[in-house]
């Protein structure tokens, strides 16, 4: 399926440099940034790699290695990050990323990042932090959703993970 140029143009402009950080991460703080287009939605999330697995360099032991692919197994299944409330929604793109595990490194503030693209059956009115269940070392989730009347900035917490339009 493909997406239109709407939406991909709306998570180019709330999902900037997203192979960089353009500011250091505040850990136990998740950035999600949903772009939405009728029934397509677009999601990245950037996540600090202390929340997610208790460090942020490469790893030295293969325990640390196990913690990491354990945590990449996890983002994958991008159900496991964000619930939408309604619309059948299947899984078009996704993607995986860490930045500052690999070998060599020096950033020091490792951290993963996830982008799924998904197709619905009804636009989405509501989205849950499935998150913070899946990884209760978070705090926090900074979202900012767009869409193409809609523009909503909104921290959210395991105690309030839902926000709605």
């Amino acid at each position: 399926m493909r997406f239109p140029i709407s939406c991909l143009l709306l998570l180019v402009l709330v999902a900037p440099a997203f192979g960089q950080p353009s500011e250091p991460h505040s850990h136990g703080s998740a950035v999600v940034r949903i772009a939405l287009s009728g029934t397509d939605v677009m999601i990245a999330v950037e996540i600090p790699g202390a929340d997610l697995v208790g460090f942020e360099h490469p790893p030295t032991q293969p325990e640390q290695q196990n913690k990491i692919d354990d945590a990449m197994g996890v983002l994958e299944d991008w159900s496991r990050l964000v619930a939408v409330s309604e619309g059948n929604c299947v899984q078009q793109t996704g993607e995986v990323n860490t930045h500052g595990f690999e070998a060599g490194d020096t950033l020091g503030h490792a951290h993963f990042q996830v982008e799924y693209a998904l197709a619905c059956t009804v636009a989405p009115t509501k989205i849950e932090m499935a998150l913070f269940a899946s990884f209760p070392g978070l705090e926090q989730a900074d979202v900012e959703i767009v869409g193409p009347s809609l523009a909503i900035d909104k921290v959210l917490t395991p105690s309030n993970p839902i926000v709605s339009w």
